[in-house]
């Protein structure tokens, strides 16, 4: 009896490892809401990017008062690399065919008053992202999304 406790440790052990390596990076990370018109076609599990860089995933969006909240993981090691004045533009992911994603960009107008540092604002489309965050900003991030 005693082998068979034995042989079956070693399985346990990796089981353990391997699940503690693949949730390592979400542990200590920081959870955010993106508050959005229309998450339509947003799922769970989806990329978040900032400036190019993987950060974080979404979990499964909610309605709320007639507006989607999108919860978000943030990566350990991202969790304080997000500027407080970010908006979200729902988008096609650019590492994964078919998927969508939250991509961030920093936008000082967008976060003025807000009380709760951890809601940020999102757009569900372009037109809509320029209203929120002025021609500049919309610019430089449609110019690297299509890069």
């Amino acid at each position: 009896m005693n082998s068979k406790l034995s042989r079956g440790f070693p399985m346990f052990a990796l089981l353990v490892f391997a699940f503690g390596v693949s949730g390592c990076q979400n542990l200590g990370g920081r959870r955010i809401t993106v508050q959005i018109r229309d998450a339509d076609g947003l799922r769970g599990g989806e990329a978040v990017y900032m400036a190019g860089v993987r950060i974080g995933t979404t979990d499964e969006p909610l309605l709320v008062n007639g507006t989607a909240h999108v919860p978000v993981t943030i990566y350990r090691a991202y969790k304080e690399a997000l500027p407080s004045g970010s908006i979200f533009l729902i988008s096609p992911d650019p590492n994964a065919n078919a998927r969508l994603a939250l991509i961030g960009t920093g936008c000082s107008q967008s976060q003025q008053g807000r009380a709760n540092r951890d809601v940020y604002d999102g757009a569900s489309t372009r037109i809509e992202f320029i209203a929120m965050c002025g021609m500049g900003e919309a610019k430089e991030l449609l110019k690297n999304l299509t890069k």
